[in-house]
């Protein structure tokens, strides 16, 4: 928690030094924004404000909209915000990327899944991997890398 409160602290002054040339900045601006947005995305009891994190991942995505990591960030913190209109926003976010990615990225398969889990039913879950074959290669592929690495 403190080494997170300090990066905030840093990625708060670098956002104010660069905040006011947006467009010679455009880059290093969205990754803070999306950067501040990971600190935020933590509960209140762990100095966390997750209002705070959708609005700096939303900033990241005003100026990138195709920043894959910022989206699977932001269906993140509607998977923590845990209402069922957040449910349903994480999930059409992580369908939206699941369907436009080539299926080799299990973050966005992670993020997927647990929105479907969430939004949908666990049933749903569970049907949708056993009817993908990309995502049982996924799995397949990260748990051989899991078993290597023991």
């Amino acid at each position: 928690s403190n080494k997170i409160d300090k990066a905030k602290q840093i990625l708060l002054n670098v956002k104010g030094k660069i905040e006011d040339s947006p467009t010679k900045f455009k880059e290093e601006l969205a990754r803070t924004y999306n950067n501040l947005g990971v600190c935020y995305n933590r509960f209140e009891r762990d100095s966390g404000d997750l209002d705070e994190a959708v609005r700096y991942f939303q900033l990241a995505l005003d100026i990138k909209p195709d920043f894959t990591k910022a989206k699977i960030n932001l269906s993140s913190v509607h998977l923590n915000k845990g209402s069922e209109k957040d449910f349903e926003e994480a999930y059409n976010i992580a369908e939206q990327l699941w369907n436009r990615s080539d299926k080799r990225d299990s973050t966005i398969f992670e993020i997927f899944i647990w929105s479907k889990f969430h939004h949908q039913s666990p049933q749903k879950a569970i049907d949708f991997y056993e009817n993908s074959k990309e995502a049982q290669e996924l799995v397949m592929i990260f748990s051989s890398i899991i078993k290597n690495s023991e």
